[in-house]
């Protein structure tokens, strides 16, 4: 999941380097819900997401959440490489 606040700034970023992250591993298949803060809190609350942006990984369960505009895309590759092993 990642968790976002609207169209902000780092909100934006983060969606676009999510982007660029899938484009350079188009051949796996992953799925990501973008859940607008702004319009569900209770979701962000639920999942104790204070801060957005944020990336959740659900599966494989590692309980991670990754906080910023995932502008670092080499910790975005290592953190896919370790979840596709």
């Amino acid at each position: 999941r990642l968790f976002v606040s609207g169209d902000a700034d780092n909100s934006r970023r983060a969606r676009e380097n999510l982007g660029k992250l899938r484009e350079r591993y188009h051949q796996v298949t992953f799925q990501v819900e973008v859940i607008d803060t702004n319009e569900n809190p209770q979701a962000a609350l639920d999942q104790k997401v204070l801060l957005t942006p944020a990336l959740q990984v659900i599966k494989p369960e590692t309980g991670l959440l990754l906080y910023g505009d995932l502008s670092d895309l080499s910790a975005l590759e290592r953190l896919f490489s370790k979840s596709m092993v």
